[in-house]
């Protein structure tokens, strides 16, 4: 049964999707997580609190940072980040370089939060958060004594636009 309180994210109800420049938007499959860094002005704060839907960038100017975590091992993904997936997966790609991110301009990360793990279409979306003109700002790796290794990918932009409102229910 859903109850009325606030909803939680688990893994299902959230895809992000990366677009360099003017290129096609690609599902980033392979995510273990996000974090999402808004320096908000209380005006925003406001905005992103209101029960109705919001369809326009958020007051402010000031800089967001996304940070999109992955296993350490997931190569494949920061190809396709990259635009190098078909060749990566030919083998004709040796190496991978983090710096190849930074010369990457215009880069859009959007998340699209649903009210269903399963179904993902028009009438069970609930917000669209659309980060543009980002730019990469670094990387870091961690390997924790008893998990798996990962690397967090680190963007930054001063354009942020949310669409919607609300977070999927909870089930009791």
């Amino acid at each position: 049964t859903v109850t009325g309180g606030i909803g939680r994210l688990s893994k299902g109800y959230l895809d992000v999707y990366f677009k360099k420049g003017s290129g096609t938007e690609d599902k980033l499959l392979r995510l273990t997580g996000v974090s999402l860094s808004h320096p908000l002005t209380r005006e925003s704060v406001d905005e992103l609190g209101t029960a109705t839907s919001i369809d326009k960038p958020l007051e402010g100017n000031l800089r967001n940072e996304i940070t999109l975590t992955f296993n350490r091992n997931d190569l494949r993904e920061f190809a396709k980040m990259q635009g190098i997936e078909s060749s990566f997966d030919s083998g004709n790609v040796t190496e991978l370089l983090m710096s190849n991110l930074k010369s990457i301009n215009n880069m859009t990360i959007t998340f699209k939060i649903y009210r269903s793990q399963t179904t993902k279409d028009s009438s069970t979306l609930l917000k669209t958060m659309t980060y543009t003109n980002c730019t990469f700002i670094g990387d870091t790796n961690s390997t924790p004594i008893s998990g798996a290794s990962t690397t967090e990918l680190r963007f930054s932009t001063g354009s942020f636009s949310i669409v919607g409102s609300g977070l999927p229910p909870t089930y009791a």
